[in-house]
């Protein structure tokens, strides 16, 4: 019987002292750490993630691996900050980054949009953007005319009904000939 006690006790000891370590190691961490590193396992889209580094790069022309702030806020302007004026911006990076930091590198950059993109809406906000644009009489469908009439007026380059048929096809889960929002987000992969 007193085997048993004093395994309990050893046993007892032994997860207070895990618990006083995993405390202690918790404490020692910046607080916003964890999340940034559950951001890294979130990969933006391939295409965004190169304009980001093209963004990074255009302010960054020697390769020195570092932009400042005023910079940085400009990149976040154009990639999942869209909505935001220059003050909603930096209150965002004070989230992360202290005031009087003054230089990021594109790993920070790369994590600062991966944050909004993932976790705070960013992905949702430009999939409605772009279906509103697509949308524009707001019937919440999307069809062949509406595409051939964005495309005409965007690009100089002719798309010919039959692509852009197949395109609809290829998301139409209903089969009706039109998108809905989640078709149309889905197709180009926000959802």
């Amino acid at each position: 019987m007193s085997t048993n006690n004093n395994q309990t006790n050893a046993n007892s000891n032994s997860n207070q002292a895990r618990l006083q370590d995993k405390k202690r190691t918790q404490a020692a961490q910046p607080r916003n750490q964890p999340r940034r590193q559950e951001q890294k396992n979130q990969k933006l889209p391939d295409e965004m993630e190169k304009e980001v580094k093209d963004a990074f790069y255009f302010y960054d022309p020697d390769k020195l691996g570092q932009i400042n702030r005023t910079q940085l806020r400009s990149i976040l302007g154009n990639f999942a900050f869209t909505s935001m004026n220059v003050k909603e911006i930096e209150e965002e990076i004070r989230k992360d980054y202290p005031s009087n930091k003054t230089s990021f590198s594109l790993e920070e950059v790369l994590s600062i949009i991966s944050k909004k993109w993932f976790f705070g809406g960013g992905r949702e906000q430009e999939a409605n953007e772009i279906f509103k644009l697509f949308d524009r009489k707001g019937k919440n469908g999307v069809n062949l005319q509406d595409i051939k009439n964005l495309f005409g007026q965007y690009l100089d380059i002719v798309i010919s009904d039959s692509d852009i048929i197949e395109f609809i096809q290829e998301a139409d889960t209903d089969h009706d000939g039109i998108l809905d929002k989640n078709d149309f987000c889905s197709k180009l992969g926000y959802i």
